[in-house]
């Protein structure tokens, strides 16, 4: 067995393995888009759009978006409800 065999064997060693992350605090008020997305219960892509296009408060923390639960909740309850089909024109008009 050469040295080159000891380096590339299957053993996983600390430099290899990334550390996992803390758990989130039970009901913390900062959500993650997952999070987010299963408050709403709807995809994490959809969730990404509206926080792309600025629908949903939100808050980037370097490549991370965070959400605030309270802001996230307010949003919902004061969203103006739409019909099927229907568009929004709020921003129409204002430039």
């Amino acid at each position: 067995m050469s040295d080159a065999d000891d380096v590339l064997d299957d053993t996983p060693t600390d430099l290899w393995i990334r550390p996992t992350p803390p758990p989130p605090p039970p009901n913390g008020d900062v959500l993650s888009a997952d999070e987010v997305a299963a408050l709403l219960r709807v995809d994490r892509k959809t969730v990404y759009e509206f926080a792309g296009r600025g629908e949903i408060p939100c808050r980037r923390l370097g490549r991370r978006i965070l959400f605030y639960r309270p802001a996230v909740v307010a949003w919902l309850k004061n969203a103006r409800p739409r019909r099927a089909g229907e568009e929004d024109f709020s921003d129409a008009g204002t430039s």
